[in-house]
């Protein structure tokens, strides 16, 4: 990487556009947040009242987004899902949806689920945003699915040898099969 591209927190941050900037935020709920960022974000707001009007872009908004939605720096969320995980709802987020003072863009929600239970006692997803559910048992494999099944390291390890070769398409047709669907070879 050239080093004219290595910035400091403070000189990134005046890269955002003062006003109508949209910013896509990582992470998965709160693991691996931008919060440093989001910190020198909110610092720079408070001297300069820059930037704002933002639309934040996240797949979910955690602790970094409702810093910045107290703040009032932003006017728009685009996620499937803004909340703080086991802790509950995002408290400024909440605040501002329920007063009116941001727009959400929500997106459309399919859960798939190992088992469809009557009720559940705690929901990290309401229903409100759920679209459809798909009862799946075996979904997530090869990926992990705790405490019912843990990684399949060699279904993922065969995936990274054969990907770009011409037995591709005959892995895909396997994993497919694993999951009861029809996928040709």
């Amino acid at each position: 990487m050239a080093n004219d591209k290595i910035l400091s927190l403070g000189e990134a941050v005046h890269m955002v556009a003062d006003e109508g900037c949209r910013l896509a935020f990582g992470g998965v709920t709160l693991y691996r947040r931008p919060m440093a960022f989001a910190l020198a974000l909110l610092a720079r707001h408070s001297q300069e009242s820059m930037p704002h009007d933002l639309t934040l872009l996240c797949f979910t908004a955690g602790l970094e987004s409702d810093i910045l939605v107290r703040a009032g720096m932003v006017s728009k969320v685009r996620t499937c899902y803004f909340g703080l995980d086991g802790f509950g709802l995002a408290p400024h987020f909440t605040t501002a949806v329920g007063e009116g003072a941001i727009e959400i863009i929500e997106e459309t929600v399919i859960g798939t689920t190992e088992k469809i239970v009557p009720r559940l006692s705690k929901a990290d997803i309401f229903g409100l945003v759920v679209d459809a559910v798909v009862e799946a048992p075996g979904s997530a494999w090869p990926t992990p699915c705790h405490p019912l099944y843990s990684h399949d390291s060699l279904a993922t390890l065969e995936y990274t040898e054969t990907a770009g070769s011409d037995s591709f398409p005959s892995l895909l047709a396997t994993w497919c099969s694993r999951h009861g669907l029809d996928y040709p070879a």
